[in-house]
């Protein structure tokens, strides 16, 4: 088997199976069932045969051009044009049985479809009984030349021969939130485990590609990662450090907001996976960021981590800019005095009382100045450090509202909906700063940031599996994936369109 691989593991393990095995892909059109029995074949050993009622001979070499052995194309018509009996089911090998079906010994037999292939065999050749005997009878015949018999029937059909094959593939196109999702379902693998039954995939650039759930060690690429260069330095819009990002979702506009909602069961690694890369770009390129981060994060860890993965030679350099560019607001228990990093920290015991607040609601009494509950803290410094002339620079204000409300209560304050993004267009929206907040999708604080947004996107999670999908602009499913170990290290993350 080649790797890696675009299959699932357990599909992998069931090919990989000592013994003939026979393999039932089903599903309605377009759902992908001929691109994974091309994905199935190219990651067979050996040499193959194509026998089909779509598409052209070339076509099919060039979808099974990663094989390693050799591949050789049938048409079904062409088996049964002219003849008035090929299907001898009880009969051995015979010069009138078209020897390229079942009488040629080869690694992968793929019959794309089944159905056409049945229909047409059956048509010619019937001898009585009753039709789901026959059928498999037609399934062990040219089951005895080939290592794995790949059929591909339709959605509709209940075919005899689900009783014959070791396994059952099911393709579903479904949508959700009014987007194409693409699962496939294994119904049964004989002799394999299955630890998962569902598997999302994309057919992008016309090439299957299932999606594996994360594991522990995954999760962790997320944490903290790097930012790739920006391919338009003069652009007058931010770099959002990711190329896949950009090309999904745009650049981020100056003077915007970018509203991330996240499900309550994301994870913090993922939470940060699209916005730390952003702040990383900032900082290489001498702007400055503000960063709130979840309230699980504490800045002894952060610190922790740039020692352990900075080589010693740019160590100074990476302490000088968290000095310089990098402001960091966290609760006063989790300061940390740190020698290097430590000024980079914005210490709430230092938080005035009389610093300025929002005291009136912009909603209340037809903006007569109702008094808000309690009032609202607003950061003069943090403002005044974002909005220092950075010339063609951008500065950046990464909130997590989990962390922006943990030190607000340190110093036993709160906002509002209204107060806090009131806080937001007025303090920090000029034209240099790019304001991102992620919060949780079922968080009242973040009610009025839909209507703010420059950009919105929404983080899911389903099946251990974590889809990106725009709201403003509207974009189809993306699945996020870990860094590319194969790929170059300072891709943070890809974007893959389950399409």
């Amino acid at each position: 088997m080649n790797s890696p691989s675009p299959l699932p593991n357990e599909l992998e393990r069931f090919l990989a199976l000592p013994r003939p095995v026979g393999l039932l892909v089903r599903g309605g059109p377009g759902t992908g069932r001929t691109l994974l029995g091309r994905a199935i074949a190219a990651q067979v050993t050996g040499p193959g045969l194509l026998l089909t009622d779509e598409g052209t001979p070339s076509m099919a070499t060039e979808s099974l051009a990663t094989r390693t052995g050799p591949v050789r194309i049938q048409r079904i018509f062409e088996m049964v044009a002219g003849r008035d009996r090929v299907h001898p089911l009880d009969e051995p090998a015979a010069q009138s049985v078209p020897g390229a079906v079942g009488r040629a010994a080869c690694a992968v037999l793929i019959i794309d479809s089944w159905d056409a292939f049945a229909d047409h065999m059956l048509g010619h050749g019937r001898r009585g009984g009753e039709p789901a005997e026959t059928e498999r009878g037609l399934f062990d015949w040219v089951s005895r030349g080939a290592a794995r018999v790949v059929a591909i029937a339709g959605q509709g059909r209940t075919t005899a021969i689900e009783y014959r094959v070791d396994g059952i593939v099911e393709m579903i196109q479904t949508h959700t939130d009014e987007r194409a999702e693409r699962w496939m379902r294994f119904l049964k693998l004989r002799d394999v485990e299955l630890g998962r039954t569902n598997y999302p995939f994309t057919l992008s650039e016309g090439r299957f590609r299932a999606f594996s759930p994360f594991t522990a060690t995954r999760l962790g690429d997320f944490g903290y990662t790097y930012a790739e260069s920006d391919p338009e330095p003069t652009a007058p819009t931010l770099w959002p450090g990711a190329s896949d990002f950009a090309a999904a979702f745009g650049r981020l506009p100056a003077g915007g907001i970018t509203f991330i909602e996240v499900d309550a069961n994301i994870p913090v690694p993922v939470q940060l996976a699209l916005p730390i890369p952003i702040f990383t770009h900032i900082v290489n390129r001498e702007g400055r960021v503000v960063l709130i981060p979840p309230p699980t994060i504490f800045p002894a860890t952060i610190w922790n981590f740039l020692r352990t993965s900075t080589p010693p030679d740019r160590l100074p350099k990476v302490i000088q800019q968290f000095r310089d560019k990098v402001r960091l607001l966290a609760p006063t228990s989790d300061l940390d005095p740190d020698p290097d990093f430590g000024h980079a920290l914005v210490p709430l015991r230092e938080f005035e009382p009389d610093s300025p607040f929002i005291s009136a609601s912009p909603e209340g009494n037809g903006g007569t100045g109702s008094a808000l509950d309690s009032p609202s803290p607003r950061f003069p410094a943090l403002v005044q450090f974002l909005n220092e002339p950075q010339g063609d620079r951008f500065s950046a204000e990464i909130v997590f509202l989990d962390g922006l409300v943990a030190a607000a209560r340190e110093i036993g304050t709160g906002y509002t909906p209204q107060s806090l993004a009131s806080v937001i267009m007025h303090d920090l929206l000029v034209p240099k700063v790019h304001v991102v907040v992620v919060a949780r999708e079922d968080d009242p604080l973040a009610n009025s940031f839909p209507g703010l947004a420059a950009l919105h996107l929404r983080l899911v999670q389903r099946q251990g599996r974590y889809f990106v999908r725009g709201i403003r602009p509207w974009t189809a499913n993306y699945v996020l994936l870990p860094p590319d170990a194969s790929g170059p290290r300072f891709a943070p993350y890809r974007l893959a369109p389950v399409s």
